[in-house]
């Protein structure tokens, strides 16, 4: 019966630590991916704004102003290439 016990401990122990990493690894990616995320969309502002389209911050904030931005940019048919291609990467064509 003790191990019975024993066992079933040590497999508790294993499977919240298992649980812990998994959980790390995890946050650490998704933190990766974020900053990656707010990168493209400081650059997009940026072109944005360099084409006369934004007029807010550089901070690489999703918002409204830089919806606003693209929706504006679109629908004069913009031709940047650049910008063509980070709006692509984020799904925003």
């Amino acid at each position: 019966m003790r191990k019975l016990k024993l066992a079933v401990i040590f497999l508790l122990a294993a499977t919240i630590s298992f649980t812990a990493a998994s959980s790390t690894t995890t946050s650490k990616s998704q933190s990766v991916t974020k900053e990656k995320r707010r990168t493209n969309f400081v650059e997009i502002q940026k072109r944005l704004k360099d084409l006369g389209y934004y007029t807010g911050k550089l901070d690489g904030i999703y918002g409204s102003k830089t919806k606003k931005a693209i929706q504006t940019y679109k629908g004069n048919q913009g031709t940047d290439k650049k910008l063509e291609k980070l709006l692509a990467k984020e799904g925003l064509n």
